[in-house]
C-alpha cells in the first residue's frame, strides 16, 4: 500500500508472483520505492519467484518490430557475462535462479541500424524453507543477585512466518511475557521475551525454547544462577606455562576470571611493584613480559577484587643463567659467609689454602676443601647462601668459595690473618705483590667502563624497533589452534626462484626505512618478455643492517615463494641469494601505495558515475553465502609463475601511467578497490597467511587500477610514522587491530577482517586518518573494549557501512570470512 504523498504504482504495472507471505511487507516497500524513483511504469514488468526454480523472461522490445538481430539479455547492476538459455525469439530463460540473480535485467536488439530496448523487467527471487527453524536464547546475563533486572529472549528465525515458537520455562508465571515479530530480507523473525524488574531466588533455572515447523524442530537453553552474594575466582589459563626461561625469551601470563559481578579492581605485580592496573575484559587478563633477564626472574602476582570478594594467584618465573654477584665477607668470630646468585639454584663449595695469594686459591697445590652448612634461599629469585667456620691456627691464608650449576661457575676470594683461630682482619697482599693488585685494580676499572658501554649499547640496540615481515603461516600441525605460528625458517626456498644479478639494471629508490630500501629496477631476462625489459621492485638490506634483519628478510622471501601467485598480491618475480646481498624482486605498482593514492584523487572525486548505488541491490546475509574459491586464487607454481608474470599486461611498461594519474576517481572504483582487497585477503587466508597490518598504505596500486596487497616491511621508517605506537621494544598499528590483537596478542585471519573494515574506511573516507581526533591512550582503548565503533565515512553507503560493522564484530566468530566478503562485495 502506497499512502498519500507517496509515488503511486501504475495499476497497468505487471507484476507476476508466486506469493509468499513473509514477502508481502518487503515487496510493497520495493515497489512503493522503485515507483518514487520512476522506475515502476506501465513500461515494466516485475517478477517473483522462488529460489530453485526456472524464470522465463519476456523480451518485449517494440510493438510491431520484426525482423531484429542480435538479440541478447542484459543485466543493469552487473556487467559480467549473464548464464541464460534463449527459449525462442521473444524470450530467455534463467535456469535454477538464487536471490544472487535479484536485479534489473533488459533485452537489447539491432533493428534498423539502431539498439532498440525492452521493457525493463526487474527480477526479485525469494527463498523457500529446506530446513527447520534456527532458534537461540540470549540472556542479559547468566547470573543476577537478589534484586537485580533480569531478562530472556527466545528468538526464532525461518524463512517464512510458518513456524512456531515456545518457551519451557519451570517458574513461567513468576516472569513478564512479551512477544514481537518481524520480517527482514533474510526471513521472518519470533521473539518472545520473560523479564523480571527484581529477580528472587525461586526464578533460577533452565530456559528452554522450542522452533518447530513442518520440516522440524530446534531448540536452544541457557540457565539462569540467582546469587544472595557475589563470587570470584582465578585459574591460570592452558597448561601449566614455563616457570625457568633463557635469558631474553618471552613469556605471556593468561588469568581466567570467573567473576560476578565483574571485578573493579586488578592489578599485576612483581616483587611487590605493580605493574599494570588492567582488568581485560572482566575474563580473561594476559601479562606479557619481554625479554626476561635476571632482574625480572621472581614471583608475579595477579589481584582481583569486587565488593564481595577478592583473590590472588602468583607465577613463580625463572630465568637460568650461570652463578652470578658471588660475593664473600667476614660476619662473625671465625665466620665467613658466601652468597650467589642463579638458576638452576647454585652449589657452594669452599677451599682453603695458606699464605696470602691474589687469584684466590687457583692453581695452588694441596688446597683444603672445608666442610660448611649450604643453606638455599628462594626468595621470587633464587640465591644459595654458605658460612664456614675457619679452623683454630695462625697464620695467614687465602679463603675461596666456589659456586657452580649446570650452565657455569664463578669464585670469589678473601685474604685473613688468623691469630689464635680468631680473625686479626682482612690483610692486604705482600710488598711483593703490590703491584699485581694495582694492576688488577686499573684493569677492573676499565672493564667496568668497557662493560657499562657494552650494556648502553646493547640495551639500546634491544630497544630499536626489530624489523620483522608482518604476514605469518599458521602451523597447520597443531589441531585446532589458530593461534600458532609456523617458523619461516622451516619453510624451504625453491632455487628456481633464483635470478642473474647481472639481469637487474637498478633505477631511482622508490622507499627506505630503518633497515632497508626498495629499488626501481629493470629485469632483461624472464621467459616470453619478447626482449623488452619488465620493471620491478627490489627489496633489499642497506649496509647497516644487522644480522637479525639479513634472516627476516630471508624469512620473507620464503613466505613470499610459499604464497604462490594471485592478482591482488604483490608477487615474488624471483631473488638474487647467491654471491652478494640478498635482493627480493617483486612487481612493480607504478601509482605507490592506495593511502596516497587516494588522497591525490579527493580534488577530482566524482560519487555519480551512471551507476546504481544500492538502491536495488539489498545487503545479502553474508553468513548465507557459501564458502568457494575463485578463478583468481588458482595457484602457479615457482616454475611457472616467472613466465605469467612477464605475459601480464599489468606488468612492463609505462604507457598509460600519466593518463590513469590524470582520470578522476569514481565510486565504482571505491567498490572495486574494496573488492579486489577482498579477493586477495580471501587467497592469503586459503594460504593459511595472517596479515597483521592490513590497511591502505600496505596496499599498492597498479596499472588499470588493479590493487595488490603487499607487506612494506623494511621500507617504512615506523619510528617516524605516527600509525605506529609504541609497545615494549615494538610499533603496533594499534587503529587498525582487533580487540583481541591489542589485549590478547592475538591474531587470526578473523583478526585481518577487522583490519579490513578499518580499510573499507579508509578507502571511503578518500585516505582520511581513522578515528580522526582521537588519540591511542588509555581512554582509546577503553573505548574499543566498551564497544565503540567510527562513524560511516563520507562516501560509504548504506550497505558498504554495515560490511564495516560486520567486520567489526568484538567476537571474531561473528565477522565474515573473506571468501564471504569478497562474493559480497562484488554484488555493491
Amino acid at each position: 500500500m502506497v499512502h498519500s504523498g507517496e509515488a503511486r504504482i501504475p495499476d497497468e504495472c505487471c507484476i507476476l508472483a508466486i506469493m509468499n507471505p513473509v514477502l508481502v511487507i518487503w515487496l510493497v516497500q520495493a515497489v512503493a520505492q522503485a515507483a518514487m524513483e520512476g522506475r515502476i511504469t506501465a513500461n515494466s514488468i516485475r517478477l517473483l519467484q522462488p529460489e530453485g526454480t526456472d524464470v522465463k523472461l519476456p523480451c518485449l522490445i517494440e510493438s510491431g518490430s520484426t525482423g531484429y538481430t542480435g538479440l541478447r539479455l542484459e543485466r543493469e547492476e552487473k556487467r559480467d557475462e549473464l548464464s541464460y538459455i534463449p527459449t525462442n525469439s521473444d524470450s530467455f530463460t534463467l535456469r535454477n535462479v538464487t536471490p544472487n540473480d535479484s536485479g534489473w535485467y533488459v533485452c537489447k536488439a539491432e533493428f534498423g541500424g539502431r539498439t532498440k530496448t525492452s521493457k525493463p523487467i526487474r527480477l526479485d527471487i525469494y527463498r523457500v524453507p529446506r530446513h527447520a527453524p534456527k532458534v537461540f536464547v540470549k540472556l542479559n546475563s547468566p547470573f543476577c543477585l537478589v534484586g537485580e533486572p533480569f531478562w530472556a529472549e527466545c528468538i526464532g528465525r525461518n524463512v517464512d512466518m510458518k513456524f512456531n515458537v515456545e518457551w519451557n520455562i519451570s517458574n513461567s508465571a513468576l516472569f513478564v511475557h512479551t512477544n514481537s515479530s518481524d520480517v527482514d530480507k533474510t526471513g521472518a523473525i519470533k521473539t518472545l521475551r520473560v523479564s523480571a524488574a527484581q529477580t528472587e531466588l525461586r526464578q533460577a533455572g533452565n530456559f528452554t525454547c522450542i522452533a518447530s515447523s513442518h520440516l522440524g524442530k530446534a531448540q536452544s537453553g541457557a540457565t539462569l544462577t540467582v546469587l544472595e552474594k557475589g563470587f570470584l575466582r582465578l585459574s591460570q589459563l592452558g597448561e601449566d606455562h614455563k616457570t625457568e626461561l633463557a635469558p631474553g625469551e618471552d613469556v605471556s601470563l593468561t588469568v581466567q576470571m570467573d567473576a560476578y559481578p565483574a571485578p573493579t579492581a586488578c592489578a599485576w605485580s612483581h616483587m611487590n611493584r605493580t605493574l599494570s592496573e588492567d582488568c581485560g575484559d572482566g575474563r580473561l587478563v594476559s601479562l606479557l613480559v619481554r625479554d626476561v633477564r635476571g632482574p625480572q626472574s621472581g614471583i608475579y602476582s595477579f589481584y582481583a577484587s569486587h565488593r564481595y570478594e577478592h583473590a590472588n594467584i602468583s607465577f613463580p618465573i625463572f630465568v637460568t643463567e650461570r652463578p652470578r654477584d658471588v660475593s664473600l665477607k667476614v660476619v662473625g668470630e671465625n665466620t665467613a659467609e658466601c652468597t650467589a646468585w642463579g638458576h638452576p639454584l647454585p652449589n657452594i663449595s669452599w677451599i682453603i689454602c695458606e699464605g696470602l695469594h691474589n687469584n684466590g686459591c687457583s692453581g695452588r697445590t694441596g688446597p683444603s676443601p672445608l666442610e660448611a652448612d649450604v643453606s638455599h634461599e628462594r626468595a621470587g629469585l633464587t640465591v644459595a647462601r654458605s658460612q664456614v667456620t675457619l679452623p683454630s691456627f695462625s697464620g695467614n691464608l687465602t679463603l675461596m668459595c666456589h659456586a657452580h650449576n649446570q650452565l657455569g661457575e664463578a669464585n670469589a676470594s678473601l685474604s685473613v690473618a688468623l691469630h689464635v683461630g680468631r680473625f686479626q682482619g682482612v690483610v692486604a697482599p705482600a710488598a711483593a705483590g703490590m703491584r699485581s693488585v694495582l694492576e688488577l685494580s686499573i684493569a677492573s676499572g676499565i672493564a667496568v667502563v668497557l662493560l657499562v658501554a657494552s650494556a648502553v649499547i646493547a640495551f639500546k640496540y634491544r630497544q630499536r624497533p626489530r624489523y620483522e615481515i608482518r604476514w605469518k603461516i599458521v602451523d597447520g600441525s597443531t589441531e585446532g589452534n589458530p593461534y600458532t605460528f609456523l617458523d619461516p625458517a622451516q619453510l624451504s626456498y625453491d632455487p628456481r626462484w633464483e635470478l642473474p644479478r647481472d639481469a637487474l639494471q637498478f633505477g631511482v629508490t622508490l622507499g627506505s626505512g630503518a633497515f632497508g630500501q626498495v629499488v626501481e629496477a629493470h629485469i632483461h631476462c624472464l621467459e616470453a618478455s619478447d626482449e623488452q625489459p619488465v620493471k620491478v621492485a627490489v627489496k633489499m638490506l642497506k649496509a647497516t643492517a644487522h644480522s637479525s634483519e639479513m634472516e627476516a628478510l630471508v624469512c620473507e622471501l620464503k613466505i613470499m615463494s610459499h604464497l604462490g601467485y594471485h592478482l591482488n598480491v604483490v608477487n615474488l618475480i624471483g631473488a638474487c641469494t647467491i654471491g652478494g646481498p640478498v635482493f627480493i624482486v617483486t612487481e612493480y605498482c607504478p601509482h605507490g601505495d592506495l593511502l596516497n593514492f587516494l588522497r591525490r584523487k579527493r580534488t577530482s572525486f566524482s560519487i555519480y558515475n551512471g551507476e546504481d548505488t544500492d538502491k536495488d541491490e539489498p545487503y545479502k546475509n553474508i553468513k548465507s553465502i557459501t564458502n568457494g574459491s575463485t578463478k583468481e586464487s588458482e595457484y602457479l607454481s615457482a616454475r611457472d609463475l616467472p613466465r605469467a608474470l612477464a605475459q601480464d599486461s599489468l606488468i612492463g611498461g609505462d604507457g598509460g601511467d600519466d593518463i590513469e594519474e590524470d582520470r578522476s576517481l569514481e565510486l565504482r572504483d571505491l567498490k572495486s578497490f574494496a573488492h579486489q582487497v577482498a579477493l586477495g585477503m580471501a587467497f592469503l587466508a586459503s594460504r593459511h597467511c595472517v596479515h597483521r597490518d592490513l590497511a591502505a598504505r600496505n596496499v599498492l596500486v597498479s596499472t588499470a587500477h588493479v590493487v595488490k596487497i603487499c607487506d612494506f616491511g623494511l621500507a617504512r621508517d615506523i619510528t617516524c610514522d605516527d600509525n605506529y605506537i609504541t609497545r615494549g621494544n615494538t610499533r603496533l598499528p594499534v587503529k587498525w587491530m582487533a580487540p583481541e590483537s591489542i589485549f590478547h596478542s592475538l591474531y587470526t585471519s578473523q583478526s585481518d577482517v577487522w583490519s579490513y573494515g578499518v580499510l573499507l574506511w579508509e578507502i571511503f573516507s578518500l585516505g582520511e586518518n581513522p578515528y580522526p581526533d582521537i588519540a591511542v591512550d588509555g581512554k582509546f582503548y577503553r573505548m574499543i573494549r566498551d564497544g565503540y565503533r567510527m562513524d560511516a565515512p563520507e562516501f560509504a553507503t548504506c550497505n558498504v557501512y554495515q560490511v564495516m560493522l560486520d567486520c567489526w564484530s568484538g567476537d571474531q566468530e561473528n565477522r565474515p570470512m573473506f571468501n564471504q566478503l569478497a562474493q559480497l562485495m562484488s554484488g555493491l
